[in-house]
């Protein structure tokens, strides 16, 4: 009796770990949600740095007018860093001297935006925020 019961518990186990499996979607889904994650932030960053409320500024005509400068008179700390990634890069258009447009290609955006809320302006469907310079 004990061993059928041990059978039980253990095929029970196996059944709730292919559960969670499934439910948190296993190591490559893990992998893939950081990615996302981190593309979200550096979109963020990107975002924090244009948006400037100095009323001379107008946008730059790319992001690599800005990143060796201390565009908006503020410091670009991490402005490098959020526009190298070399698998997915960031997609900068100016709209004019105070709108612009930022798309960056998600791997899983229906899940990103399950798992946190996007920056109001981020269309989930196409990945691409539009803002202004001066909010």
């Amino acid at each position: 009796m004990t061993r059928f019961a041990l059978l039980g518990l253990g095929a029970l186990l196996v059944a709730a770990l292919g559960y969670a499996f499934w439910l948190v979607g296993g190591p490559g889904q893990a992998r893939v949600d950081a990615r996302d994650q981190q593309r979200l932030q550096n979109l963020e960053t990107v975002i924090g740095h244009l948006r400037c409320t100095t009323p001379s500024v107008v946008l730059p005509e790319n992001l690599s007018d800005i990143a060796d400068t201390r565009y908006c008179d503020r410091s670009m700390w991490g402005f490098d860093r959020a526009v190298t990634d070399e698998e997915l890069p960031m997609v900068y258009t100016r709209l004019s001297d105070t709108e612009f447009r930022l798309c960056q290609e998600f791997e899983d955006m229906d899940r990103l935006s399950s798992l946190l809320r996007l920056p109001e302006g981020l269309d989930p469907a196409t990945g691409c925020y539009t803002g202004r310079l001066r909010p």
